[in-house]
């Protein structure tokens, strides 16, 4: 019995201790519990009093002009773009008004005097000059006897006149291009047809100054040599230059004639005749009677002093030999080029020494 008693004791003991010790821990967790929500509450409060009817209101009232302020001006900058170009725009506009030749200053558009880069005006009227001075120079028209179906003619070796002309004029046409003193046409550059009145319309038009005709002669006579320049009929020297042989020293006896009786040396074909005598008898064979007239229809352009130059006979096998070389024809060609000058010269100074 009294084993029981101690027994029943213990347990009850035992009991009363879980039952304390739960009790513990419940109030433990309490504790815990109120300790986080005491944390949490002034965070709670602070939003309930920030988001207060009256305190939003107080503040959309501070910043409602600052937003209207920010409409409007929203709004003027809006209305501003759509009238005003975009700054891409206005720089492809400043751009194009540059390149077409104006300068843009703070929105005005100012023309140049002048287009391009300082060199480019400079070349510009470098060239407007030149053709200005190459209107005022003498036109030469140098004509190229026969060509294309008109071989004129024919050497005794086969030599056609057609050739040899064109030869020859074309290296007359570089010689006076180098002196910068004219300017040269030519009725044909190349072996074709060119009729004689499209020659004397071709010198007509161009407004020649002089008329120069080349050919070749030939003869029945093998032994008929040498050059001879012709002008037409009654334009000619007359007989104190007509009937002198064209022997060494001819052309001062040609000189010492015009020097005499004649009058100073005058535009027209007749002193033209001279200067190419006197120059070419220096560097080239004559024919006995150099100084010719004849009814020839390319000599008739009005007002433009003409000449016709016979360069050799194709019949003389000598002639014929000489016509063949380009050397040959070069000395031709300067003597012509040489007696073109004499003949400006004189007449830009008719009181001057002639030799």
């Amino acid at each position: 019995m009294a084993l029981s008693g101690r027994v029943f004791c213990r347990v009850l003991a035992g009991l009363l201790m879980s039952a304390f010790l739960f009790c513990g821990d419940l109030a433990w967790a309490e504790h815990k519990g109120a300790s986080r929500e005491g944390q949490t509450a002034p965070h709670h409060a602070a939003s309930k009093r920030g988001s207060n009817p009256a305190t939003s209101a107080g503040r959309h009232r501070h910043t409602a002009p600052h937003h209207a302020a920010s409409k409007r001006s929203s709004h003027s900058t809006k209305a501003a773009s759509r009238h005003r170009p975009s700054t891409r725009h206005h720089a492809t506009v400043a751009h194009n008004r540059k390149s077409a030749g104006h300068h843009v200053t703070r929105g005005r558009t100012v023309a140049r005097a002048t287009h391009g880069h300082p060199h480019q005006r400079h070349a510009a009227r470098t060239k407007h000059h030149r053709r200005t001075v190459a209107r005022n120079l003498p036109v030469i028209v140098i004509d190229p006897g026969h060509g294309g179906k008109d071989s004129g003619a024919i050497g005794r070796s086969g030599t056609l006149e057609k050739n040899v002309t064109l030869a020859t004029a074309i290296e007359l046409r570089r010689l006076l291009q180098a002196t910068g003193r004219y300017r040269v046409v030519m009725t044909r550059t190349n072996d074709r047809f060119v009729s004689l009145a499209a020659r004397v319309a071709f010198a007509k038009a161009h407004h020649g100054s002089l008329f120069i005709a080349i050919h070749a002669n030939s003869s029945r006579n093998s032994r008929a040599h040498g050059a001879s320049v012709y002008v037409r009929s009654g334009q000619g020297s007359g007989d104190d230059v007509k009937h002198l042989a064209a022997d060494s020293g001819s052309s001062a006896r040609i000189a010492d004639a015009l020097a005499g009786p004649k009058p100073p040396p005058r535009p027209g074909s007749a002193w033209l005749q001279y200067t190419m005598i006197d120059n070419l008898d220096d560097d080239i064979r004559m024919a006995k009677k150099p100084a010719r007239e004849a009814h020839f229809y390319v000599l008739g352009a009005r007002g433009v002093p003409s000449v016709l130059l016979e360069i050799g006979f194709l019949s003389n096998r000598h002639d014929e030999t000489e016509l063949n070389k380009a050397r040959y024809r070069r000395v031709i060609a300067q003597a012509i080029r040489d007696a073109i000058g004499d003949y400006f010269d004189e007449l830009a100074h008719p009181d001057a020494q002639r030799t």
